[in-house]
């Protein structure tokens, strides 16, 4: 029976000693991820601060409800002064008299914010919620961020644009927008002048017009949700606000 036996060859030391200590590549790694673990700030992992910077917007309903509401959103800033710097939603609240929506209120409320901590993606929230739809709980009334006065399908709808103009002014998220090419623009306004100009000899004074109330005679467009903006243009129903058009 043979052994095998291995001869390890000595290390030379040319240089003096002047200090000890164990490396290896698992301990050099771990010692790496925890000084960018020291960097990077993840929303999921970080504790509410003691104070929040929160904006409140007033929602009020022209009908279907008879209490406004009032939407609080408050922001919490990841990693602040580095260029990872990022500010994101961190909890809603939503306050009403209106008790008959008390118990989908505060279910909205503990959602939307438990999403808003988990961290990720919360724009497909905003879309999903923007669908709801009310047969007997929606109303024309003025949009958060102002223009013309849009359908709004119902309470929960009205939230969730509210929101999204939360994000977009506060958080620096971009809101995808209906936006027309300047030689589109240029046709519909011209259409639009011929337009007025054959029905406002059947108003009172073109001094009674109200802007926001849109256009004389106008239907209301199922896709952008703004008032009296479909008219007949050359033969086809056309939206001048977000040039959505149907012929035949």
């Amino acid at each position: 029976m043979t052994h095998s036996s291995s001869t390890t060859k000595p290390i030379e030391i040319s240089k003096k000693i002047i200090g000890v200590s164990v490396l290896n590549k698992e301990s050099s790694s771990v010692s790496a991820i925890e000084k960018e673990a020291k960097i990077v700030e993840l929303i999921e992992k970080t504790k509410r601060p003691i104070q929040l910077d929160s904006r409140t917007y007033k929602i009020k309903a022209s009908s279907g409800y008879d209490h406004a509401y009032y939407v609080s959103i408050s922001n919490v800033v990841l990693n602040e002064g580095t260029e990872l710097e990022e500010v994101r939603p961190y909890e809603i609240f939503i306050n009403t008299k209106d008790k008959i929506s008390v118990q989908w209120v505060h279910a909205l409320t503990f959602m939307m914010s438990a999403i808003f901590r988990k961290g990720g993606e919360y724009m497909f929230l905003l879309d999903e919620l923007r669908e709801v739809s009310s047969s007997n709980a929606g109303w024309f009334g003025q949009h958060t961020r102002g223009g013309n006065p849009r359908y709004i399908e119902s309470m929960v709808s009205a939230i969730a644009d509210t929101i999204a103009y939360h994000v977009e002014q506060t958080c620096g998220v971009a809101i995808k927008k209906i936006e027309l090419s300047s030689e589109a623009k240029e046709i519909i306004e011209e259409k639009k002048a011929e337009y007025l100009k054959k029905h406002t000899s059947s108003m009172a004074s073109p001094e009674s017009v109200d802007e926001d109330a849109g256009m004389p005679n106008a239907l209301d467009c199922s896709k952008c949700k703004v008032r009296n903006t479909v008219i007949k243009l050359d033969g086809c129903l056309t939206c001048v606000s977000c040039a959505d058009s149907k012929c035949g």
